[in-house]
């Protein structure tokens, strides 16, 4: 539903830019695909399960958060100020590819790219963590 709302969303800003019913109608079809893919590869890197808050122990495991926490300072510090923007805004702040881009001022190509590398080098760190503490 999420995906079906940004769509309108999107579409109603656009709306004046089209000519014709066929033009809006193709947009519209290729704006859904990407924006549910994104999401899909989205909820890929970053599963995340329901938690039932009145079950919650927030001291069960604070070294694992703390461990994720350092693996993700660690692969930022290494990327440039502006990719570094681009990682926050897309993992911290829970925007999309394109708001990401257009917020940074740069390409969503360029998004893609720094999100990939970022996600790339957190696998190979938390591997090597993991193989350090065994």
């Amino acid at each position: 539903m999420d995906m079906v709302q940004d769509t309108y969303v999107a579409l109603m800003g656009k709306l004046t830019g089209f000519s014709c019913d066929a033009q809006a109608a193709s947009w519209l079809l290729t704006v859904a695909t990407n924006r549910c893919l994104n999401e899909i590869r989205h909820r890929r890197y970053w599963r995340t399960e329901e938690i039932d808050e009145a079950h919650v122990d927030l001291d069960s495991n604070p070294q694992a958060a703390a461990d994720r926490r350092m693996i993700f300072e660690k692969v930022v510090s290494a990327f440039s100020e502006t990719k570094a923007s681009v990682i926050a805004a897309y993992f911290l702040e829970g925007m999309t590819m394109e708001e990401a881009a257009s917020e940074n001022n740069v390409s969503l190509p360029t998004v893609r790219r720094t999100v990939a590398a970022f996600l790339d080098r957190a696998r190979i760190v938390a591997r090597s963590q993991d193989r350090g503490q065994q």
